[in-house]
């Protein structure tokens, strides 16, 4: 049975998305926590990313030759409601055969909660 993922809440430790507004709208980064579980059930697991404009980017690591970003979402101005949009329309489009499929389709662009953990063997 074919299972897809949702992103159940969207919240910061840094920032109230509800009020939260950047200095400039075209420079910043900010760090998230995803809760993701699978459509249709209880809960989910923890997720991080950052939400960055290449401004920010060029002005963090411009002396650099290059990056190679890792849990990273790039967007070109802050609109809160489009990015959660966006976060939530993307992951709503993944699918797998388990959680764990999801979870490995999720871990290309954001963090796990278990990441540090060590995995069992099978």
């Amino acid at each position: 049975m074919t299972m897809h993922a949702a992103l159940k809440g969207l919240d910061s430790a840094d920032f109230d998305p509800a009020t939260y507004w950047p200095e400039d709208e075209t420079c910043f980064c900010l760090w998230v926590e995803m809760t993701i579980g699978v459509a249709g059930g209880q809960g989910g697991d923890l997720f991080q990313m950052k939400i960055c404009t290449p401004e920010w980017i060029r002005k963090e690591y411009g002396t650099l030759t290059g990056v190679f970003p890792s849990d990273m979402l790039i967007v070109f101005e802050y609109d809160w409601k489009k990015i959660e949009h966006f976060l939530r329309e993307r992951i709503g489009r993944l699918s797998g055969e388990s959680w764990s499929d999801l979870v490995e389709q999720i871990r290309r662009f954001a963090s796990w909660e278990f990441d540090r953990y060590p995995q069992p063997k099978d």
